[in-house]
């Protein structure tokens, strides 16, 4: 591609080729084509400015765009200054269009190219300065500008100050530079020890590079950690209590605030209360995997009024264990608007004995109340009354938490599609739980088969193919007929998009 060794853009374009394979590169190429770049200019544009090629698909579109089509530039423009598609369309380039806007609609500036590419000081000063040749009757330009300007004054202090830090987060974690300018503001340092025993410690205990590369992105601070007495305690404490290496990867990568907390104060004590309350070290930890952030709340706040609530109401404590094991972050909703979803489902007959007391506050949870009305009439458009979808929803509360989309295709397969009524559902609505994908189209499929077959009866109870477990459908209506229908299998396997 003609690149200088000797120069800083061998090394730009090397970390830029890096990031990316041949597809990827491929894709990116195509959308300067279409803005009627060639392939000449597409690659002289890379070797003045290669972070030019790093821009998502969709941030080159729009970019892109705002020269073409909002400040009618030619695309000869991003050819000759590539550098530009890197800059920040929300923190930049349009709030500085902006100023220059009004500022010519006043006949005060008219450089708007040179305003996109000088740096924030310069700027600063040339648009006040321009701004300050106003009348007074153009107070208001002033004002204006001087609005819009500030709000670049911290960006670029912080871009002036950090380069080490974003320089280094971009070379080392891989990050774009708007990521990487975005993270230095929460972290700077000017040498690179500390953050590479941070990094060599998260390798040498099993965290991959995107794991690390997210948990820095999403907690850059912990970049000036001592790996040695705050993070290693942490994870011997998580190993003793039964997490795998794997485990504790996941979790922290997930949610990295977790490594900010006082392990004396917050992690230990959090984690001996789950276990207090669901029994075992292994419900604990199920629990923390499918939402981490039980470790980090305010337990007086969010779990504990809860959870007494539920044991006044007669809630028994194994469905309580199982709420928490299953969806800990139902119990992690405010205790005033969680007190009012149990109100409710007591109001709508649920009894606190039953499981599906439990379920339907899950399901509560999840929804305001324009939610709930709209999915409430799509069930209406299939000609359910408001009494027969509240029976569905007192056996199934599960029924509602399908989004209304799959609510309209369920339904309509099982109408349209099967011939069956719409009661069908009131009276097994668990079958808006199963993927129609996965489950319910493949084995409709090998049913009808067996009907025009004559293999078994047109008036089949479906609930029961589409609720048994795969072993056990199998084993009940595709094994026994190999021989009769020897594609059957196949058939099954295509519709499931299994390898023959």
């Amino acid at each position: 591609m003609g690149f200088n060794p000797l120069k800083f853009s061998f090394i730009q374009a090397v970390f830029a080729m890096v990031g990316m394979n041949k597809s990827t590169w491929e894709r990116k190429v195509n959308v300067y084509k279409r803005w009627d770049l060639s392939q000449e200019e597409i690659l002289a544009a890379f070797r003045k400015c290669p972070s030019c090629i790093i821009a998502s698909e969709d941030k080159i579109m729009q970019v892109v765009d705002f020269y073409v089509n909002k400040t009618g530039f030619e695309t000869s423009f991003i050819v000759n200054r590539p550098i530009l598609i890197i800059y920040s369309l929300e923190k930049r380039l349009i709030p500085r269009a902006s100023v220059i806007e009004v500022l010519q609609s006043k006949g005060l500036d008219s450089g708007v190219s040179e305003c996109l590419l000088i740096d924030s000081k310069r700027w600063f000063s040339s648009e006040m300065e321009s701004s300050s040749r106003a009348p007074q009757n153009l107070y208001t330009v002033r004002t204006h500008v001087a609005l819009l300007l500030s709000s670049f004054r911290y960006f670029s202090s912080t871009s002036n100050q950090h380069s080490f830090t974003v320089s280094y987060l971009i070379n080392t974690c891989g990050f774009f530079p708007e990521v990487a300018l975005s993270a230095s503001k929460s972290v700077n340092f000017e040498t690179p020890y500390k953050a590479d025993s941070v990094i060599g410690f998260f390798k040498n205990h099993g965290f991959s590079q995107s794991q690390i590369s997210n948990i820095i992105r999403r907690h850059p601070a912990v970049l000036l950690s001592d790996p040695q007495n705050t993070l290693l305690p942490k994870l011997e404490f998580f190993q003793s209590k039964g997490f795998t290496t794997s485990d504790i990867a996941t979790v922290l990568s997930r949610n990295p605030r977790i490594l900010e907390r006082s392990l004396k104060n917050q992690i230990i004590p959090s984690f001996v209360f789950f276990t207090n309350l669901l029994g075992t070290n292994e419900n604990t930890i199920t629990a923390i995997k499918r939402y981490s952030a039980i470790l980090i709340v305010k337990l007086d706040t969010f779990v504990v009024p809860n959870v007494n609530l539920l044991r006044e109401n007669g809630v028994p404590e194994s469905n309580i264990c199982a709420l928490i094991k299953k969806t800990p972050i139902a119990i992690m909703t405010d205790s005033i608007r969680f007190k009012e979803i149990v109100e409710e489902v007591k109001e709508m007959g649920f009894n606190p004995l039953r499981l599906s007391f439990i379920q339907a506050i899950f399901a509560m949870r999840g929804m305001n109340k324009s939610t709930w009305e709209r999915k409430f009439s799509a069930y209406k458009r299939w000609g359910l009354s408001e009494e027969e979808i509240l029976v569905a929803f007192g056996r199934s509360p599960h029924c509602i938490m399908a989004s209304e989309d799959k609510i309209m295709k369920v339904m309509g397969f099982f109408i349209n599609k099967m011939g069956l009524e719409p009661s069908l559902i009131v009276k097994c609505p668990g079958l808006l739980t199963y993927s129609l994908e996965k489950r319910l189209i493949p084995r409709a499929s090998v049913i009808q088969v067996l009907q025009s077959e004559g293999l078994v009866k047109k008036d089949f109870y479906l609930p029961t193919v589409f609720g048994c477990a795969e072993e056990l459908f199998l084993k009940k209506f595709v094994m026994p007929y190999e021989k009769e229908t020897s594609e059957l299998l196949q058939l099954y396997k295509r519709k499931l998009n299994f390898p023959e």
